[in-house]
């Protein structure tokens, strides 16, 4: 065994005498394969067109604050931090963080942009793709943008703060929303479902809209087998929904009759709630 004075670490010979074979101890032997620690952009893949595509096979992992200009395809990869408060990604760029047709996992990072840019632009390339992300802060962003196409999407634990515009969901089989935070501070419409659904679950968390905002639009009808939205807590001075119309509707009321609703904020809708005279 020996120890370097440059590296401050201790080394012991896997080799033999013909042979030498240093190792870290307690470093080289237990270092994971396909995994990149991400301080800083040049970590990344070298960008392409101004887009870095990322491994499919490696999981890469936000290490602090890092600012980055370029696009990212996840390409299947996994993207994650360790603690939100402190694992970062600052987009400096003025089109959309995230890009490209494939599936892709966030986990455990801040996203933040000084309102020049999009979060999302992602347009799958078939519905056996999958879009998952679990405990992610959005801020500043100029639109949180589109996400379409998709076999799944999964989103728990997010938080929206003081983006300028929300995002629109089109033609995901499966969407799935739990525990979905929007902020007062946030403008525009903050989601949009358009197009066609299989199902769509969005439960509790909160939309605080503001008085120029709208927490929902469903005004473009979208077509779906079934439709949850329970325990979220609407709350503020905004337009909580702006409504199906039509055909399927019913005065006072938001959705058509694929949606069950049971929300502080919005009327309730249910099979279970109707009522009638005979």
């Amino acid at each position: 065994m020996l120890f370097d004075t440059d590296n401050n670490q201790f080394y012991y010979n896997a080799g033999d005498e013909t042979a030498s074979n240093w190792l870290a101890l307690l470093s080289s032997e237990n270092k994971r394969d396909n995994h990149v620690l991400v301080k800083s952009e040049s970590d990344f893949p070298a960008p392409s067109g101004g887009v870095i595509t990322l491994d499919s096979q490696t999981l890469y992992e936000i290490n602090g604050t890092v600012t980055l200009s370029a696009s990212i395809d996840l390409n299947g990869a996994y993207l994650i931090g360790q603690d939100t408060n402190e694992d970062v990604l600052n987009y400096s760029g003025g089109s959309s963080l995230f890009v490209g047709d494939g599936s892709g996992n966030l986990r455990n990072v801040t996203l933040i942009n000084a309102g020049t840019g999009n979060l999302f632009n992602l347009t799958a390339a078939s519905s056996s793709e999958r879009l998952i992300g679990q405990s992610v802060v959005v801020s500043g962003f100029n639109s949180v943008g589109s996400v379409s196409g998709y076999g799944l999407v999964f989103f728990n634990v997010f938080q929206f703060i003081g983006n300028a515009d929300g995002i629109t969901y089109t033609y995901i089989n499966s969407l799935l929303l739990n525990y979905i935070g929007w902020q007062i501070n946030n403008n525009g419409t903050y989601e949009t479902f358009t197009g066609t659904f299989n199902f769509i679950q969005k439960s509790s968390g909160f939309s605080y809209v503001g008085a120029s905002s709208t927490g929902i639009d469903v005004s473009s009808n979208p077509t779906l087998n079934k439709g949850v939205i329970k325990n979220v807590v609407f709350n503020g001075s905004g337009d909580f929904v702006k409504p199906y119309s039509g055909f399927n509707t019913y005065a006072g009321y938001n959705f058509d009759i694929n949606w069950d609703i049971d929300c502080v904020g919005i009327p309730r809708e249910s099979d279970n709630n109707a009522s009638g005279n005979i």
